[in-house]
């Protein structure tokens, strides 16, 4: 559904999951940046990993609602068949994808080389159907500051503790919520 690059790597939107893929391209660069023509390696090894967040009993997202698009645009022609290619592919700041759980949205925000993401709840419907599945990594823990971090062969991938408020009476009210590590 959407792409996002980082340094190190790309994260790919689909249905009922994201796609971390972390790439180490040291070798490569290594090797480029050479300036007496002499390779250090033959050929230089990229190191990838990927890790997998599913969201646990989601449903597939038919209606995504994308605002902020960008000036520029990706085309994308994949093998002879002209009717798997696409053009004029724009970026957007944000997208919303709507009933990824009963009642509850999935946002997600491009900040720079960051993308962030909340889940909207609507009311009376229950927050705890929200169940964030790891998968490819090689150890979860939760830091002394509340965060994730997801341990790779290729170093960490942080989710920051999770703030979550309500909005009574046009006030933002702070509700209690944190990381919980269940082992299946």
């Amino acid at each position: 559904l959407f792409k996002s690059q980082f340094e190190g790597g790309n994260l790919w939107v689909q249905q009922q999951k994201m796609v971390f893929h972390l790439q180490d391209y040291s070798a490569m660069h290594d090797n480029h940046g050479n300036l007496n023509g002499q390779r250090k390696t033959k050929d230089p090894i990229v190191n990838q990993t990927v890790v997998h967040l599913n969201f646990k009993g989601s449903r597939d997202v038919n209606d995504i609602e994308k605002t902020h698009p960008t000036d520029s645009y990706q085309n994308y022609f994949l093998g002879k068949d002209p009717t798997k290619w696409a053009t004029n592919v724009f970026g957007y700041g944000e997208a919303v994808m709507r009933d990824l759980y009963q009642g509850i949205d999935l946002k997600l925000i491009e900040d720079g080389s960051n993308l962030k993401y909340e889940f909207h709840i609507l009311p009376g419907y229950d927050p705890n159907q929200i169940v964030l599945d790891y998968a490819g990594h090689e150890s979860l823990e939760i830091n002394k500051k509340g965060d994730l971090e997801i341990s790779t062969s290729l170093g960490k991938i942080i989710e920051q503790k999770p703030y979550a408020y309500q909005i009574v009476n046009g006030n933002v009210r702070e509700v209690e919520c944190s990381y919980k590590i269940v082992e299946n």
